[in-house]
């Protein structure tokens, strides 16, 4: 079965491969975002977008389809910030897993060289990056056509991925980067929602 099965977006209806949709279950009354549509229970699916966040949240659709008391009201705002605290919290894993394997590397000169060498296929910087340091960076960047998120600050990152702070990180698995890249795009397309 997998993601090949078909499931229906509560506020749209459209029928999509599971993979494609966002599930949802309530866990201790609480309505949570199940990215990695693993968790027991019954769950309901939501397609990524900004009309099918609002429609579920106005009409109360996720009371109606899991049929469970969930304990907190539902916003727009509150439905967005779930999703994108889930997506952050799934990179900072992926983020710490990956420079443990070296998948990731971590520091101003590390990156730097790396990109050098062609070996980059993201750029992640913390939102306080000093700007010598974004200088030392950012034209190597352009020229070589790395794409780059930014980030939270260096403490908030650093204390996320269990790390020291640093003030650049770059993704050198290419398949990790473009899984990184996915879902940092689902959390700047929220941020714009929201």
């Amino acid at each position: 079965m997998g993601n090949k099965a078909i499931r229906s977006c509560i506020a749209c209806n459209a029928q999509r491969y599971k993979g494609e949709l966002l599930r949802f279950v309530i866990v201790d009354g609480r309505l949570v975002f199940d990215l990695k549509q693993k968790l027991e229970g019954r769950g309901c699916y939501l397609c990524f977008s900004k009309e099918c966040f609002k429609r579920s949240t106005k009409k109360r659709l996720f009371q109606k389809h899991l049929k469970n008391n969930i304990l907190e009201d539902i916003s727009f705002f509150t439905l967005c910030k779930n999703v994108r605290e889930t997506y952050k919290r799934y990179i900072y894993t992926l983020m710490r897993v990956n420079i443990v394997s070296r998948n990731i590397v971590d520091g101003i000169f590390k990156v730097k060289e790396a990109l050098k060498e062609d070996k980059v296929f993201l750029c992640l910087f913390p939102s306080d990056i000093s700007k010598n340091s974004k200088e030392k960076l950012f034209n190597l960047i352009i020229r070589k056509k790395v794409p780059f998120y930014v980030l939270d600050d260096k403490k908030t990152v650093a204390i996320n991925i269990h790390r020291p702070i640093r003030s650049a990180y770059a993704v050198i698995d290419k398949k990790l980067a473009n899984v990184m890249i996915g879902q940092l795009e689902k959390i700047k397309q929220i941020k714009k929602w929201i």
